[in-house]
């Protein structure tokens, strides 16, 4: 999907007013990537998601979380919310590549034949 109104050129067709897609036929293999963000907070492993209003939640399996003021989520797991900007916070993001998630959905709607 595109906002371009040139990309017509390049096959696209328009949906509503300001909108252009371009179906992809299943033989047309797109580079599928996930996002995600991993680092340390006060020395501690955690997954980060970004929040609203320039906060950062912040998970972790590590136990010494307890001690660093994280709330237990669940058994073995700890969750924090910290400001983005917070000194003590490290974040990286991870890319991985990944299967599409629609053509899993095909193979499902198919029956994996």
């Amino acid at each position: 999907m595109t906002r371009d109104p040139h990309s017509v050129r390049d096959g696209f067709q328009p949906i509503g007013h300001d909108r252009f897609v371009r179906p992809v036929g299943d033989d047309v293999e797109l580079p599928v990537e996930r996002l995600s963000y991993a680092g340390t907070y006060r020395g501690i492993p955690v997954d980060a998601e970004p929040g609203t209003g320039g906060r950062v939640m912040l998970s972790t399996g590590d136990a010494r979380a307890q001690a660093a003021g994280f709330t237990s989520l669940d058994r073995g797991t700890w969750e924090l919310v910290v400001p983005a900007d917070d000194g003590r916070l490290r974040i990286s993001p991870r890319w991985e590549s990944v299967r599409a998630p629609w053509l899993d959905e095909k193979s499902e709607r198919e029956g994996d034949r």
